[in-house]
């Protein structure tokens, strides 16, 4: 939308894409497709090692900013 800075529209986007999730019935949550929390780890290990995404990726993450992801996921 003309004249909306760049935060407003990407809240708009976050908004309109969990409008979407919720008419749809995606699940938001780890813990709702059936994912223990206690697999956190071993998923963000196996993150750690997707190198491609990584490099690409405009901040550096660490297995510990991987798991602090992860655990807003649950």
């Amino acid at each position: 939308m003309e004249g909306l800075s760049e935060l407003d529209g990407a809240e708009m986007a976050v908004k309109f894409v969990e409008r979407l999730s919720d008419d749809l019935r995606v699940p938001r949550r780890l813990r709702d497709v059936g994912i223990p929390e206690n697999a956190i780890p071993r998923l963000a290990e196996a993150a750690m090692k997707v190198t491609r995404l990584l490099a690409n990726n405009p901040r550096k993450i660490t297995l510990e900013d991987a798991i602090a992801i992860y655990k807003s996921a649950y």
